[in-house]
């Protein structure tokens, strides 16, 4: 996607330090001030130290920042090299002291020359970054996991209060962006819903598609006075909450359970009235769409999921493009987050094979 890229210059490296961390100090002040809460993903290396020592002393309401790492090396946390060492001599001091720190792995996982360790290590992070809450743990687990399998995962993030049709041009421009047709887009829930109207688009859009629970159908049936109120209620009052959702229904672990509700990033307040008729017009549209689906897709669902209910989304599937480029692998007694269930690494081990298909 486009972006403004201002580009300044610094008498020496200690004033380019300075200019750096007043620019992180700003979006620290922006986060704080639209949710009472920050994340810092923080780099290793020794490049980025002068920031940290300049960033460090300044006030920023730290008692709210989560410190988390993008990188790590494969050693213990009291080694010269490592990363973490580095954060919390440089940065995690001074005001920055009072900040959360959430490293990687306190202690490195035992043999880490064997052949497994990447994954072990991944599986690591992501227990380190489980308290930062569910949905940033089913993401990581999900990008490391591929990452570990030798793909190239990123993540889209999208405003959910914007229409499908709105939402599925912006990541067609993002797939332009990032090189053309060789993306396979995975989507989950309303992700899963704008992910299939970008691949329906005629021109650009991913070569392959995963739907996991994609919200493709209404569970059941929207009385007509009820969808003519949800319509009024997006025209005059579009921010008024009109569906609640669970936070038991995503998973049957209750670990994963708790970690939703304890999050402050998830958001648990009622959905929209205007998101919920776009998605129900989104929704409308689908049966037609599907049939002209030209990419392989292949889409995986818990039987259990009663926030998508398979039986709503199971006449979809069905019609979904050519049967010879459609998969559909589903799971029995599994709740609605696949990737976040007691038998995850089952569902991520089919994910894989069939990304492995696709080369």
């Amino acid at each position: 996607m486009a972006a403004n890229v201002v580009i300044g210059r610094a008498a020496d490296a200690a004033q380019l330090a300075v200019r750096a961390a007043a620019d992180v100090a700003a979006a620290l002040d922006d986060a704080l001030a639209a949710r009472d809460l920050a994340l810092l993903a923080v780099s290793g290396g020794r490049s980025p130290l002068g920031l940290y020592r300049a960033l460090r002393a300044q006030d920023r309401g730290w008692p709210k920042v989560t410190v988390v790492q993008v990188d790590e090396r494969c050693v213990p946390p009291d080694h010269p090299d490592s990363n973490a060492a580095l954060v919390a001599d440089h940065l995690l001091r001074d005001a920055a002291a009072a900040a959360r720190w959430v490293p990687f792995f306190d202690t490195l996982p035992e043999a880490p020359d064997r052949p497994d360790a990447a994954e072990r290590l991944a599986a690591a992070a992501c227990a380190r970054l489980a308290p930062l809450g569910v949905m940033l743990l089913n993401a990581l687990k999900l990008k490391l996991s591929l990452q570990v399998a030798g793909f190239d995962a990123r993540f889209h993030a999208y405003d959910w209060r914007l229409g499908i049709e709105h939402l599925a041009l912006e990541l067609n421009a993002r797939i332009a962006a990032d090189g053309g047709r060789d993306v396979l887009l995975v989507g989950h829930s309303m992700g899963g819903a704008v992910a299939l109207a970008c691949a329906l688009r005629s021109h650009g859009g991913p070569k392959g598609l995963v739907l996991s629970a994609p919200a493709l159908a209404p569970g059941q049936a929207v009385p007509s006075l009820k969808a003519a109120v949800l319509r009024l209620l997006s025209k005059f009052s579009p921010d008024t909450g009109a569906l609640t959702l669970p936070a038991a229904a995503v998973s049957r672990d209750p670990a994963v359970v708790r970690a939703y509700e304890a999050d402050p990033l998830v958001y648990r307040g009622a959905v929209p009235a205007r998101t919920l008729v776009e998605l129900l017009d989104a929704m409308a549209a689908f049966p037609d769409a599907v049939p002209k689906l030209k990419v392989p897709v292949f889409v995986q669902h818990g039987t259990a999921d009663s926030l998508v209910p398979l039986a709503a989304t199971r006449p979809l599937y069905e019609r979904l493009g050519a049967p010879k480029l459609r998969t559909v692998r589903m799971y029995e007694r599994l709740y609605h987050e696949v990737y976040n269930e007691p038998e995850r690494e089952r569902v991520l081990e089919d994910l894989e094979a069939w990304l492995e298909s696709q080369h």
